[in-house]
């Protein structure tokens, strides 16, 4: 937001010339209020130290949430051990595969990426857009 202007004398005769008057004080105000409080029972303004449901601190059983982490690790434990058990069904390789993989290797073990021609962008290009990003190229 931005400041308000310390000195506008059009808005602070604006607010002079439209303020609201200020109403009557009521002179017996203050002796309604105190008797008021006089009347009231003073034993809702104390504090009550008898156990109700807030001042337990909402905890009805004390064993819910131990009880609760048991029941939650015995279903785990459960569940862990009662899953099927996938068994790999990877075979050892065939003499073929480990003949191909051994070729695969020796091949590839000096050069790993195949030489392969550089492709330039003027070759992407057809002269026709070659000309159109640049006439000085023929």
């Amino acid at each position: 937001m931005k400041p308000l202007p310390e000195d506008d004398p059009r808005l602070s005769a604006f607010l002079k010339a439209h303020r609201p008057p200020i109403p009557p004080a009521d002179p017996a105000l203050e002796e309604r209020l105190l008797a008021a409080i006089a009347t009231t029972p003073q034993e809702i303004a104390t504090i009550d130290p008898s156990p109700g449901p807030r001042s337990r601190g909402g905890r009805r059983n004390p064993w819910l949430l131990p009880g609760a982490i048991a029941a939650g690790l015995v279903v785990a434990i459960v569940g862990y051990h009662t899953r099927p058990q996938v068994q790999p069904t990877a075979s050892a390789p065939s003499a073929a595969e480990l003949a191909e993989l051994e070729n695969f290797i020796e091949n590839t073990w000096q050069d790993p990426v195949a030489e392969q021609p550089a492709v330039y962008a003027d070759e992407l290009l057809n002269q026709a857009d070659v000309a159109a990003v640049d006439p000085t190229i023929n």
